[in-house]
């Protein structure tokens, strides 16, 4: 038997696209008679083709930034600045 997976199989709806969307990633499908009853595992790898708007915004934290796969990048150098910066004038601690 196959059952075929396609775009929806894989999607979530994202309340600040507003929209279904995709992200990369492992997913691990289970297939059984039930929740105790797993009778085949198989993990598969989702390469995501959509290209989504930036959801970046002025009340994005920091770590939103650095987690983003385009806003890491950008952020990164100005938060190294900010981070030595910091460090000269407080300490490490």
């Amino acid at each position: 038997m196959t059952l075929p997976l396609d775009f929806r199989s894989f999607a979530y709806y994202h309340p600040r696209y507003k929209r279904w969307i995709t992200e990369d990633g492992d997913f691990e499908i289970l297939v059984g008679a039930s929740s105790r009853d797993i009778r085949l595992k198989e993990i598969v790898t989702l390469r995501s083709t959509l290209d989504l708007p930036c959801p970046l915004d002025r009340d994005s934290t920091i770590r939103d930034w650095l987690e983003d796969k385009r806003g890491g990048p950008a952020f990164q150098p100005l938060y190294e600045q900010i981070k030595a910066g910091t460090t000269a004038a407080f300490g490490s601690d």
